[in-house]
């Protein structure tokens, strides 16, 4: 877990650094989808083909290697369709930061008042989403 503690100049700053990553975070699961498409592909014909040699071979081809590197796995020539696990294992973990984000936007739109006047914040970050407001008056 990453802490993190971010100053804004005005409450409207903090409401912009949140749009800026939504956007981000759209952008970058936008990349995903196109190269789960892609990977999708290349998983069909894998599994045609693995199919039909495991009928000719009476034995199923293996899959790609994992290594353990302590706490860090090496995927050593992925199957295309533990590439697309991985895919959508990402693409679900960015969506639901998505889904934060827009969720922490609406529940802050208490403070609207406040957007307008110059007030400092601090935001206390866990794992890039904002968990703790600090309003000084």
């Amino acid at each position: 877990m990453v802490v993190e503690v971010r100053g804004f100049e005005r409450f409207q700053d903090f409401i912009e650094s949140i749009d800026s990553e939504v956007t981000r975070l759209k952008a970058l699961l936008g990349d995903y989808m196109r190269r789960v498409e892609s990977v999708k592909a290349r998983a069909e014909k894998h599994l045609k083909v693995q199919g039909a040699i495991s009928k000719i071979a009476k034995k199923k081809l293996p899959e790609g290697e994992v290594i353990d590197l302590k706490g860090v796995e090496a995927l050593i020539n992925p199957s295309p369709k533990q590439e697309l696990d991985i895919l959508l294992e990402a693409m679900q973990s960015v969506q639901d930061r998505i889904n934060q984000l827009e969720n922490i936007k609406k529940s802050v739109s208490v403070f609207q008042e406040a957007q307008s006047l110059d007030i400092p914040i601090e935001v206390v970050y866990r794992d890039g989403v904002p968990k703790t407001i600090i309003v000084r008056m």
